[in-house]
């Protein structure tokens, strides 16, 4: 019910662009979401790019405190630990997938995975931001 009427798909997947977006691989994942426990809910799309194959992914979460406790949690995962993580932009070096950029803002946590070509890690991530809401 969370992700809109029974039968339709979510309304959360017209956040990913759809330049380089490859058809039909949107998918949701309910738990162990990048094979971390506390991460749940996640969206993905494969995307082909310049010749470079890569991931997007969102996590929409029941509240803004539930992300902020989600990207804690993950930060501190990763050795990263952060008293209070603020919105805003992250790298970091995930040892299961490697470089990893991501936002938070508001209930989203959105994220480019498998790309190393970090002009066009930004490009997504500015794109994504730009059509998820808070």
């Amino acid at each position: 019910g969370r992700f809109g009427p029974p039968g339709a798909l979510p309304a959360i997947l017209s956040a990913f662009p759809e330049k380089g977006k490859k058809k039909n691989t949107d998918r949701y994942i309910a738990k162990n979401f990048l094979g971390y426990d506390f991460l749940k809910d996640g969206f993905t799309a494969d995307y082909e790019r310049e010749g470079k194959k890569f991931k997007l992914w969102i996590i929409q979460g029941e509240s803004v405190s539930d992300c902020r406790e989600r990207l804690q949690r993950y930060m501190e995962k990763l050795g990263n630990s952060t008293a209070d993580p603020k919105e805003g932009t992250y790298r970091f070096t995930d040892p299961y997938h490697g470089n990893v950029e991501l936002f938070w803002r508001g209930r989203n946590i959105a994220g480019v995975l498998g790309l190393a070509d970090e002009r066009l890690r930004g490009e997504y991530l500015q794109m994504m931001g730009e059509t998820l809401r808070p």
